[in-house]
Protein backbone atom coordinates (compact mmCIF):
# COMPACT_ATOMS: atom_id res chain seq x y z
CA UNK A 1 0.00 0.00 0.00
CA UNK A 2 2.92 2.19 1.08
CA UNK A 3 4.36 1.99 -2.25
CA UNK A 4 1.02 2.13 -4.29
CA UNK A 5 0.60 5.85 -2.45
CA UNK A 6 3.73 6.80 -2.64
CA UNK A 7 3.73 5.93 -6.98
CA UNK A 8 0.48 7.68 -7.09
CA UNK A 9 0.99 10.82 -4.86
CA UNK A 10 4.25 11.70 -6.90
CA UNK A 11 2.28 11.41 -10.25
CA UNK A 12 -0.93 13.34 -8.97
CA UNK A 13 2.33 16.25 -7.39
CA UNK A 14 3.65 16.20 -10.97
CA UNK A 15 0.78 16.60 -12.77
CA UNK A 16 -0.60 19.68 -10.26
CA UNK A 17 2.83 21.16 -10.79
CA UNK A 18 3.34 20.51 -13.98
CA UNK A 19 2.02 24.20 -15.05
CA UNK A 20 -0.57 22.85 -17.77
CA UNK A 21 -3.25 20.39 -18.95
CA UNK A 22 -6.27 19.61 -20.44
CA UNK A 23 -9.53 17.91 -20.57
CA UNK A 24 -9.48 14.56 -22.20
CA UNK A 25 -10.77 15.07 -26.07
CA UNK A 26 -10.55 18.62 -25.83
CA UNK A 27 -8.39 20.59 -28.06
CA UNK A 28 -9.41 23.86 -25.79
CA UNK A 29 -5.74 24.34 -24.31
CA UNK A 30 -5.36 26.30 -21.06
CA UNK A 31 -2.98 26.82 -18.09
CA UNK A 32 -3.70 25.95 -14.73
CA UNK A 33 -5.69 28.78 -12.81
CA UNK A 34 -3.39 28.93 -9.31
CA UNK A 35 -5.37 29.53 -6.35
CA UNK A 36 -3.70 32.74 -6.05
CA UNK A 37 -4.39 33.82 -9.62
CA UNK A 38 -7.98 32.63 -8.63
CA UNK A 39 -8.54 34.98 -6.02
CA UNK A 40 -6.89 37.95 -8.01
CA UNK A 41 -10.14 38.55 -9.52
CA UNK A 42 -12.54 40.67 -7.53
CA UNK A 43 -15.85 38.53 -7.18
CA UNK A 44 -13.90 35.15 -6.24
CA UNK A 45 -12.01 37.08 -3.42
CA UNK A 46 -14.97 38.52 -1.86
CA UNK A 47 -16.89 35.42 -2.01
CA UNK A 48 -14.58 32.77 -0.99
CA UNK A 49 -13.13 36.07 1.66
CA UNK A 50 -16.93 36.07 2.95
CA UNK A 51 -17.51 32.94 2.95
CA UNK A 52 -14.15 31.91 4.84
CA UNK A 53 -14.41 34.50 6.92
CA UNK A 54 -17.50 33.68 8.57
CA UNK A 55 -16.57 29.93 9.15
CA UNK A 56 -13.61 31.59 10.68
CA UNK A 57 -15.48 34.35 13.04
CA UNK A 58 -18.80 31.53 14.36
CA UNK A 59 -17.70 29.74 17.66
CA UNK A 60 -17.57 26.17 17.70
CA UNK A 61 -19.57 24.94 20.67
CA UNK A 62 -19.27 21.31 22.05
CA UNK A 63 -23.03 20.33 23.64
CA UNK A 64 -23.76 17.93 26.15
CA UNK A 65 -27.24 15.91 25.84
CA UNK A 66 -29.17 16.16 29.15
CA UNK A 67 -32.74 14.20 30.09
CA UNK A 68 -34.45 16.94 29.35
CA UNK A 69 -32.23 19.38 26.18
CA UNK A 70 -28.66 20.08 26.26
CA UNK A 71 -26.11 22.51 27.81
CA UNK A 72 -22.27 23.89 26.68
CA UNK A 73 -19.92 21.81 28.05
CA UNK A 74 -16.51 24.10 27.92
CA UNK A 75 -14.00 21.48 29.71
CA UNK A 76 -14.83 19.20 26.87
CA UNK A 77 -11.16 18.14 25.48
CA UNK A 78 -12.92 19.43 21.74
CA UNK A 79 -13.93 22.76 23.22
CA UNK A 80 -10.35 23.43 24.25
CA UNK A 81 -9.03 22.19 20.75
CA UNK A 82 -11.08 24.45 18.76
CA UNK A 83 -9.97 27.40 21.23
CA UNK A 84 -6.04 26.64 20.47
CA UNK A 85 -6.05 24.14 17.59
CA UNK A 86 -2.17 24.43 17.42
CA UNK A 87 0.82 26.28 18.23
CA UNK A 88 0.75 28.75 15.77
CA UNK A 89 -2.43 29.55 14.73
CA UNK A 90 -5.35 31.45 16.46
CA UNK A 91 -9.25 29.96 15.96
CA UNK A 92 -9.77 32.45 12.85
CA UNK A 93 -7.47 31.84 11.24
CA UNK A 94 -7.42 28.09 11.34
CA UNK A 95 -10.85 27.40 10.40
CA UNK A 96 -10.56 30.60 7.90
CA UNK A 97 -7.83 28.74 6.13
CA UNK A 98 -9.33 24.89 6.44
CA UNK A 99 -11.96 26.80 4.57
CA UNK A 100 -10.30 28.74 2.36
CA UNK A 101 -8.77 25.39 0.86
CA UNK A 102 -12.20 23.72 0.74
CA UNK A 103 -13.70 26.08 -1.32
CA UNK A 104 -10.43 26.76 -3.98
CA UNK A 105 -9.05 23.34 -3.87
CA UNK A 106 -11.88 21.24 -2.96
CA UNK A 107 -10.50 19.97 -0.33
CA UNK A 108 -9.87 21.26 3.43
CA UNK A 109 -7.26 19.02 5.57
CA UNK A 110 -5.77 19.50 9.23
CA UNK A 111 -3.73 16.29 10.39
CA UNK A 112 -4.70 15.23 13.80
CA UNK A 113 -2.04 14.69 16.61
CA UNK A 114 -2.57 12.92 19.73
CA UNK A 115 -1.53 12.26 23.05
CA UNK A 116 -2.87 9.56 25.19
CA UNK A 117 -5.82 8.76 22.82
CA UNK A 118 -6.65 12.42 23.07
CA UNK A 119 -6.45 15.22 20.53
CA UNK A 120 -4.05 17.83 20.80
CA UNK A 121 -3.30 19.91 17.59
CA UNK A 122 -4.30 19.85 14.45
CA UNK A 123 -2.16 20.84 11.67
CA UNK A 124 -3.48 21.83 8.63
CA UNK A 125 -2.19 20.25 5.34
CA UNK A 126 -1.52 22.43 2.28
CA UNK A 127 -3.17 21.86 -0.83
CA UNK A 128 -0.48 22.06 -3.63
CA UNK A 129 1.16 18.99 -1.65
CA UNK A 130 -1.61 16.80 -0.18
CA UNK A 131 -3.84 13.96 -1.58
CA UNK A 132 -6.63 11.51 -0.63
CA UNK A 133 -7.33 7.90 -2.13
CA UNK A 134 -8.90 4.66 -1.79
CA UNK A 135 -6.53 2.14 -1.66
CA UNK A 136 -7.63 -1.56 -1.05
CA UNK A 137 -11.02 0.08 0.08
CA UNK A 138 -9.93 2.06 2.69
CA UNK A 139 -9.52 6.07 2.66
CA UNK A 140 -5.96 7.17 2.82
CA UNK A 141 -4.22 10.80 2.73
CA UNK A 142 -0.61 11.47 1.44
CA UNK A 143 1.08 15.03 2.24
CA UNK A 144 4.50 16.02 1.35
CA UNK A 145 5.26 19.31 3.07
CA UNK A 146 8.10 21.26 3.55
CA UNK A 147 11.18 20.55 5.55
CA UNK A 148 10.33 22.84 8.28
CA UNK A 149 6.77 21.66 8.58
CA UNK A 150 5.22 21.20 12.19
CA UNK A 151 3.96 17.94 11.06
CA UNK A 152 7.47 16.52 10.55
CA UNK A 153 7.48 16.55 14.81
CA UNK A 154 4.79 14.40 14.95
CA UNK A 155 4.81 12.02 11.46
CA UNK A 156 7.70 10.67 10.04
CA UNK A 157 8.12 10.30 6.32
CA UNK A 158 7.56 6.61 4.93
CA UNK A 159 10.72 6.90 2.47
CA UNK A 160 13.25 8.16 5.44
CA UNK A 161 13.57 11.26 3.48
CA UNK A 162 12.97 15.24 5.24
CA UNK A 163 10.97 16.06 2.21
CA UNK A 164 9.69 13.10 1.86
CA UNK A 165 6.24 11.42 1.30
CA UNK A 166 4.30 11.25 4.95
CA UNK A 167 1.35 8.66 4.67
CA UNK A 168 -2.02 9.34 6.83
CA UNK A 169 -4.96 7.21 7.75
CA UNK A 170 -8.29 8.60 7.72
CA UNK A 171 -8.93 8.55 11.32
CA UNK A 172 -5.49 11.40 11.53
CA UNK A 173 -6.75 13.75 9.55
CA UNK A 174 -9.83 16.21 9.65
CA UNK A 175 -10.91 15.99 6.14
CA UNK A 176 -13.61 18.29 4.88
CA UNK A 177 -14.50 17.82 1.55
CA UNK A 178 -16.41 20.05 -1.20
CA UNK A 179 -18.80 18.78 -3.72
CA UNK A 180 -17.69 15.84 -4.81
CA UNK A 181 -18.32 13.37 -7.57
CA UNK A 182 -16.94 10.08 -5.64
CA UNK A 183 -17.54 10.92 -1.78
CA UNK A 184 -13.63 10.96 -1.06
CA UNK A 185 -11.95 13.91 -3.20
CA UNK A 186 -13.94 17.26 -3.35
CA UNK A 187 -14.04 19.45 -6.46
CA UNK A 188 -11.68 22.51 -6.95
CA UNK A 189 -13.50 25.37 -8.03
CA UNK A 190 -10.04 26.96 -9.57
CA UNK A 191 -10.88 23.99 -12.20
CA UNK A 192 -14.12 23.72 -12.23
CA UNK A 193 -14.07 27.26 -13.57
CA UNK A 194 -11.06 27.34 -15.51
CA UNK A 195 -12.91 29.13 -18.77
CA UNK A 196 -14.67 31.37 -17.09
CA UNK A 197 -12.00 32.46 -13.97
CA UNK A 198 -9.54 32.32 -17.37
CA UNK A 199 -12.03 34.83 -19.71
CA UNK A 200 -12.87 37.26 -16.61
CA UNK A 201 -9.38 37.44 -15.48
CA UNK A 202 -8.31 37.74 -19.27
CA UNK A 203 -11.22 40.62 -19.51
CA UNK A 204 -9.51 42.52 -16.08
CA UNK A 205 -6.19 42.38 -17.90
CA UNK A 206 -7.55 43.94 -21.26
CA UNK A 207 -8.83 47.10 -19.26
CA UNK A 208 -5.84 47.65 -17.68
CA UNK A 209 -3.96 47.64 -20.51
CA UNK A 210 -6.55 49.80 -22.03
CA UNK A 211 -6.35 52.50 -19.16
CA UNK A 212 -2.71 52.24 -18.80
CA UNK A 213 -2.53 53.54 -22.34
CA UNK A 214 -4.47 56.83 -20.75
CA UNK A 215 -7.30 56.73 -23.28
CA UNK A 216 -10.46 53.71 -23.74
CA UNK A 217 -11.17 54.89 -27.62
CA UNK A 218 -9.68 55.39 -30.21
CA UNK A 219 -8.08 58.56 -32.09
CA UNK A 220 -7.62 59.34 -35.96
CA UNK A 221 -5.37 62.64 -36.82
CA UNK A 222 -6.57 63.99 -39.74
CA UNK A 223 -3.77 65.78 -42.06
CA UNK A 224 -4.75 68.29 -44.92
CA UNK A 225 -3.25 68.32 -48.28
CA UNK A 226 0.96 68.44 -48.56
CA UNK A 227 0.71 68.56 -44.86
CA UNK A 228 4.12 66.26 -44.29
CA UNK A 229 6.69 65.84 -47.32
CA UNK A 230 6.83 62.49 -47.00
CA UNK A 231 6.67 59.55 -44.75
CA UNK A 232 9.37 60.76 -42.35
CA UNK A 233 8.12 64.02 -41.60
CA UNK A 234 5.01 61.87 -40.59
CA UNK A 235 6.46 59.48 -38.62
CA UNK A 236 8.60 61.85 -36.64
CA UNK A 237 5.18 63.86 -36.10
CA UNK A 238 2.95 60.42 -34.68
CA UNK A 239 6.15 59.58 -32.93
CA UNK A 240 6.30 62.77 -31.03
CA UNK A 241 2.66 62.67 -30.62
CA UNK A 242 2.66 59.59 -28.73
CA UNK A 243 5.24 60.61 -26.33
CA UNK A 244 3.65 63.38 -25.56
CA UNK A 245 0.10 61.61 -25.01
CA UNK A 246 1.03 57.87 -24.11
CA UNK A 247 0.37 56.69 -20.99
CA UNK A 248 -1.78 57.49 -18.14
CA UNK A 249 0.51 59.75 -16.24
CA UNK A 250 -0.33 62.19 -19.20
CA UNK A 251 -3.81 61.97 -19.94
CA UNK A 252 -5.17 65.70 -19.86
CA UNK A 253 -2.04 67.17 -21.59
CA UNK A 254 -3.04 69.62 -23.89
CA UNK A 255 -1.84 68.85 -27.71
CA UNK A 256 -1.44 71.38 -31.14
CA UNK A 257 -2.44 69.88 -34.16
CA UNK A 258 -1.42 72.46 -37.03
CA UNK A 259 -1.75 72.68 -40.60
CA UNK A 260 -5.30 72.38 -41.00
CA UNK A 261 -4.94 68.77 -39.23
CA UNK A 262 -7.91 68.02 -37.44
CA UNK A 263 -8.66 64.91 -34.28
CA UNK A 264 -11.36 62.86 -34.66
CA UNK A 265 -12.43 60.87 -31.97
CA UNK A 266 -13.59 57.02 -32.11
CA UNK A 267 -16.33 56.06 -29.41
CA UNK A 268 -16.93 52.66 -28.13
CA UNK A 269 -16.99 49.87 -30.53
CA UNK A 270 -20.22 47.58 -30.18
CA UNK A 271 -17.18 45.06 -28.92
CA UNK A 272 -16.09 47.43 -25.94
CA UNK A 273 -19.69 47.70 -25.05
CA UNK A 274 -20.16 43.71 -25.10
CA UNK A 275 -16.75 42.76 -23.10
CA UNK A 276 -18.39 45.62 -20.55
CA UNK A 277 -21.67 43.59 -20.52
CA UNK A 278 -19.86 40.62 -20.00
CA UNK A 279 -18.30 41.50 -16.88
CA UNK A 280 -21.25 41.69 -15.41
CA UNK A 281 -22.30 37.94 -15.91
CA UNK A 282 -19.20 37.14 -15.07
CA UNK A 283 -19.82 38.45 -11.38
CA UNK A 284 -22.62 36.83 -11.51
CA UNK A 285 -21.55 33.58 -12.49
CA UNK A 286 -18.66 34.10 -9.73
CA UNK A 287 -21.41 34.19 -7.38
CA UNK A 288 -23.42 31.23 -8.76
CA UNK A 289 -19.89 29.00 -8.64
CA UNK A 290 -19.62 30.22 -4.71
CA UNK A 291 -23.46 29.39 -3.60
CA UNK A 292 -23.99 32.71 -3.11
CA UNK A 293 -26.63 35.04 -4.00
CA UNK A 294 -24.99 38.40 -5.25
CA UNK A 295 -21.96 39.57 -5.38
CA UNK A 296 -20.72 43.34 -4.10
CA UNK A 297 -21.02 45.46 -7.31
CA UNK A 298 -23.66 43.55 -8.89
CA UNK A 299 -26.94 45.78 -9.55
CA UNK A 300 -29.21 42.82 -10.19
CA UNK A 301 -28.67 41.78 -6.09
CA UNK A 302 -31.47 40.38 -4.67
CA UNK A 303 -33.56 42.59 -2.05
CA UNK A 304 -34.44 42.03 1.45
CA UNK A 305 -36.49 44.01 4.12
CA UNK A 306 -34.08 43.86 6.74
CA UNK A 307 -30.30 42.74 6.77
CA UNK A 308 -31.84 40.01 8.63
CA UNK A 309 -33.59 38.33 6.16
CA UNK A 310 -30.44 38.78 4.01
CA UNK A 311 -28.38 37.03 6.58
CA UNK A 312 -30.62 34.39 7.22
CA UNK A 313 -31.22 33.74 3.45
CA UNK A 314 -27.56 33.52 3.02
CA UNK A 315 -27.06 31.57 6.22
CA UNK A 316 -29.83 28.88 4.69
CA UNK A 317 -28.69 28.50 1.18
CA UNK A 318 -24.99 28.58 1.02
CA UNK A 319 -23.23 28.24 4.75
CA UNK A 320 -25.13 26.04 6.42
CA UNK A 321 -24.23 22.75 4.13
CA UNK A 322 -20.58 23.95 4.69
CA UNK A 323 -21.41 24.10 8.35
CA UNK A 324 -22.73 20.99 8.68
CA UNK A 325 -19.81 19.46 7.18
CA UNK A 326 -17.48 20.62 10.01
CA UNK A 327 -19.78 19.74 12.62
CA UNK A 328 -20.23 16.15 11.42
CA UNK A 329 -16.55 15.85 11.00
CA UNK A 330 -15.66 17.09 14.31
CA UNK A 331 -18.34 14.75 16.10
CA UNK A 332 -16.84 11.51 14.20
CA UNK A 333 -13.06 12.30 14.41
CA UNK A 334 -12.81 13.99 17.57
CA UNK A 335 -15.52 12.90 19.89
CA UNK A 336 -14.32 10.02 22.18
CA UNK A 337 -15.84 6.64 20.57
CA UNK A 338 -17.57 5.77 23.23
CA UNK A 339 -19.40 9.58 23.19
CA UNK A 340 -20.21 9.49 19.69
CA UNK A 341 -21.89 5.94 19.85
CA UNK A 342 -23.85 7.12 22.90
CA UNK A 343 -24.68 10.31 21.05
CA UNK A 344 -24.32 12.49 24.50
CA UNK A 345 -22.43 15.38 22.50
CA UNK A 346 -22.74 16.90 19.58
CA UNK A 347 -21.40 19.58 18.27
CA UNK A 348 -22.99 23.05 16.72
CA UNK A 349 -21.53 26.13 14.76
CA UNK A 350 -23.47 28.76 17.08
CA UNK A 351 -24.93 31.05 14.28
CA UNK A 352 -26.65 33.42 16.29
CA UNK A 353 -24.19 36.21 15.56
CA UNK A 354 -25.16 36.28 11.90
CA UNK A 355 -28.67 36.65 12.68
CA UNK A 356 -28.43 39.54 14.87
CA UNK A 357 -31.09 42.75 14.44
CA UNK A 358 -30.38 46.38 14.84
CA UNK A 359 -30.15 46.97 18.75
CA UNK A 360 -34.33 48.08 19.13
CA UNK A 361 -35.55 44.92 17.06
CA UNK A 362 -33.77 42.77 19.64
CA UNK A 363 -34.78 44.72 22.64
CA UNK A 364 -38.63 44.77 21.60
CA UNK A 365 -37.84 40.89 20.53
CA UNK A 366 -36.60 39.93 23.97
CA UNK A 367 -39.07 41.97 25.93
CA UNK A 368 -42.04 39.78 23.69
CA UNK A 369 -40.22 36.49 24.75
CA UNK A 370 -40.27 37.51 28.47
CA UNK A 371 -43.73 38.46 28.59
CA UNK A 372 -44.93 34.91 27.01
CA UNK A 373 -42.68 33.13 29.15
CA UNK A 374 -40.62 31.90 26.30
CA UNK A 375 -37.91 33.38 27.96
CA UNK A 376 -36.36 34.28 31.23
CA UNK A 377 -35.16 38.36 31.76
CA UNK A 378 -31.29 36.62 32.73
CA UNK A 379 -31.84 34.46 29.72
CA UNK A 380 -32.81 37.61 27.29
CA UNK A 381 -29.86 39.74 29.32
CA UNK A 382 -27.31 37.01 28.12
CA UNK A 383 -28.44 37.51 24.58
CA UNK A 384 -27.42 41.25 24.80
CA UNK A 385 -23.79 39.98 26.73
CA UNK A 386 -25.60 41.64 30.24
CA UNK A 387 -24.53 40.32 33.89
CA UNK A 388 -27.56 38.08 35.47
CA UNK A 389 -29.40 39.52 38.14
CA UNK A 390 -30.93 37.62 41.18
CA UNK A 391 -34.44 36.78 40.58
CA UNK A 392 -34.46 37.03 36.71
CA UNK A 393 -34.22 33.35 36.03
CA UNK A 394 -37.89 32.81 37.01
CA UNK A 395 -40.09 32.58 34.00
CA UNK A 396 -42.79 34.75 34.20
CA UNK A 397 -45.38 37.63 32.62
CA UNK A 398 -44.84 40.78 34.67
CA UNK A 399 -48.11 42.16 33.76
CA UNK A 400 -50.34 39.37 34.51
CA UNK A 401 -48.08 36.97 37.31
CA UNK A 402 -50.11 37.27 40.69
CA UNK A 403 -48.07 37.42 43.00
CA UNK A 404 -44.55 37.97 41.46
CA UNK A 405 -41.90 39.32 43.73
CA UNK A 406 -41.14 42.68 43.32
CA UNK A 407 -37.57 43.20 41.51
CA UNK A 408 -34.70 46.00 42.43
CA UNK A 409 -36.47 49.09 41.11
CA UNK A 410 -32.95 49.75 38.84
CA UNK A 411 -33.51 46.07 37.02
CA UNK A 412 -37.48 45.25 36.98
CA UNK A 413 -39.48 45.81 34.35
CA UNK A 414 -42.10 48.27 34.00
CA UNK A 415 -45.69 47.10 36.14
CA UNK A 416 -47.53 47.30 33.05
CA UNK A 417 -45.39 44.71 30.68
CA UNK A 418 -45.53 46.70 27.87
CA UNK A 419 -42.87 45.95 25.22
CA UNK A 420 -42.34 49.35 24.18
CA UNK A 421 -41.68 50.76 27.85
CA UNK A 422 -38.92 48.13 28.36
CA UNK A 423 -37.21 48.88 24.93
CA UNK A 424 -37.17 52.51 25.93
CA UNK A 425 -35.69 51.86 29.55
CA UNK A 426 -32.96 49.74 27.59
CA UNK A 427 -31.87 52.27 25.01
CA UNK A 428 -31.67 54.89 27.64
CA UNK A 429 -29.25 52.28 30.28
CA UNK A 430 -27.12 51.69 26.97
CA UNK A 431 -27.26 55.53 26.30
CA UNK A 432 -26.37 56.53 29.79
CA UNK A 433 -23.24 53.73 29.59
CA UNK A 434 -22.19 55.44 26.23
CA UNK A 435 -21.95 59.04 28.24
CA UNK A 436 -20.68 57.96 31.16
CA UNK A 437 -17.32 56.29 29.29
CA UNK A 438 -16.98 59.87 27.46
CA UNK A 439 -16.69 61.55 30.58
CA UNK A 440 -13.85 58.94 31.90
CA UNK A 441 -12.36 59.12 28.59
CA UNK A 442 -12.59 63.05 29.09
CA UNK A 443 -11.22 62.96 32.64
CA UNK A 444 -8.26 60.92 31.73
CA UNK A 445 -7.35 63.27 28.52
CA UNK A 446 -7.24 66.39 30.96
CA UNK A 447 -5.19 64.21 33.82
CA UNK A 448 -2.47 63.53 30.99
CA UNK A 449 -2.52 66.91 29.69
CA UNK A 450 -1.56 67.96 33.34
CA UNK A 451 1.05 65.26 34.04
CA UNK A 452 2.54 65.45 30.91
CA UNK A 453 2.67 69.02 30.09
CA UNK A 454 0.49 68.25 26.71
CA UNK A 455 -1.81 70.93 24.37
CA UNK A 456 -5.41 69.58 26.04
CA UNK A 457 -7.21 71.49 23.51
CA UNK A 458 -5.46 69.52 20.75
CA UNK A 459 -6.56 66.58 22.62
CA UNK A 460 -10.81 67.39 22.52
CA UNK A 461 -10.22 67.73 18.83
CA UNK A 462 -8.74 64.59 17.87
CA UNK A 463 -10.60 62.72 20.49
CA UNK A 464 -14.29 64.11 19.10
CA UNK A 465 -13.67 64.70 15.83
CA UNK A 466 -11.78 60.72 15.00
CA UNK A 467 -12.84 58.76 17.71
CA UNK A 468 -15.72 59.72 19.91
CA UNK A 469 -17.85 61.22 17.27
CA UNK A 470 -18.21 58.20 14.95
CA UNK A 471 -18.23 55.77 17.24
CA UNK A 472 -21.36 57.62 19.33
CA UNK A 473 -23.46 58.13 15.85
CA UNK A 474 -22.72 54.21 14.92
CA UNK A 475 -24.24 53.40 18.42
CA UNK A 476 -27.45 55.70 18.24
CA UNK A 477 -28.46 55.17 14.68
CA UNK A 478 -27.93 50.89 15.68
CA UNK A 479 -31.22 52.56 18.64
CA UNK A 480 -32.98 53.84 16.22
CA UNK A 481 -32.10 57.46 16.32
CA UNK A 482 -30.80 60.10 13.48
CA UNK A 483 -26.79 60.55 13.60
CA UNK A 484 -27.12 64.32 13.82
CA UNK A 485 -28.29 63.48 17.41
CA UNK A 486 -24.11 62.28 18.09
CA UNK A 487 -23.34 65.64 16.22
CA UNK A 488 -25.54 67.96 18.64
CA UNK A 489 -24.03 66.06 21.72
CA UNK A 490 -20.66 66.13 20.84
CA UNK A 491 -20.95 70.20 20.15
CA UNK A 492 -21.85 70.58 23.10
CA UNK A 493 -19.76 68.45 25.40
CA UNK A 494 -16.83 70.34 23.49
CA UNK A 495 -18.71 73.75 24.54
CA UNK A 496 -18.69 72.66 27.68
CA UNK A 497 -15.00 71.62 28.52
CA UNK A 498 -13.82 74.61 26.80
CA UNK A 499 -15.49 76.73 29.12
CA UNK A 500 -13.97 74.86 31.60
CA UNK A 501 -10.43 75.78 30.10
CA UNK A 502 -11.45 79.32 30.07
CA UNK A 503 -11.53 79.56 33.67
CA UNK A 504 -9.16 76.67 34.98
CA UNK A 505 -5.06 76.37 35.11
CA UNK A 506 -2.94 73.30 35.01
CA UNK A 507 -2.75 72.67 38.47
CA UNK A 508 -6.97 72.51 38.80
CA UNK A 509 -7.78 71.48 34.99
CA UNK A 510 -8.59 67.84 36.09
CA UNK A 511 -10.36 68.55 39.23
CA UNK A 512 -12.44 71.34 37.16
CA UNK A 513 -13.20 69.09 34.29
CA UNK A 514 -13.96 66.16 36.65
CA UNK A 515 -16.37 68.26 38.37
CA UNK A 516 -18.10 69.35 34.92
CA UNK A 517 -18.55 65.46 33.55
CA UNK A 518 -19.53 64.49 36.97
CA UNK A 519 -23.51 64.69 35.82
CA UNK A 520 -23.28 64.06 32.17
CA UNK A 521 -24.74 60.63 32.40
CA UNK A 522 -28.02 62.66 32.72
CA UNK A 523 -27.47 64.05 29.15
CA UNK A 524 -28.51 60.60 27.60
CA UNK A 525 -32.51 62.34 28.73
CA UNK A 526 -31.91 64.40 25.89
CA UNK A 527 -30.83 62.36 23.32
CA UNK A 528 -33.41 59.13 23.72
CA UNK A 529 -36.21 60.11 25.47
CA UNK A 530 -37.35 62.90 22.78
CA UNK A 531 -35.98 61.21 19.90
CA UNK A 532 -37.08 57.61 20.49
CA UNK A 533 -40.26 55.52 21.18
CA UNK A 534 -42.39 58.67 23.09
Amino acid sequence: MINVLADLTGGWLSRLLGGAWSDDGDAYHEKRISSEKALSYAPIWHGVNKISGHIGQLPICVYKRLPKGSERDREHNLHKLMRRPNAYQTPIVFKELLATHCLLDGNGRAAIVRRGGLAVELIPLLPDCSVTTMIDGIKIHGSRPSEDDRLRLFFNSIDGKKDGLIQLNDADVMHIPGLSLDGINGLALRKIAQRNLGASISTETRLAKQLDKGFGGSLMLQAGPNTFRGEKDAQEFMTAFEERHYGKEKAGLPGLLRDGMTANVLGSTNKDAEMLENRKFQRQDAALYLGLESILGDDTSVSYNSLEQKSLAYLMNCLNKLLKRWEEELEYKLLPRREFDAESYFVRFNTAALLKSDFQTSITSLAGAIAATIMSPNEARDKLDMNPYDGGDEFRNPAITPGAAALPATKAPPADGNATQIARRAIDSRLKQMISTEAKRVCEGASQATSKGKNFLQWIDSFYDTNWLPKLADTIEELGIDRDEATSHCTESRARILEVCDYSTNENLAENVAKCVSSWSNRANSIGVKNVLV
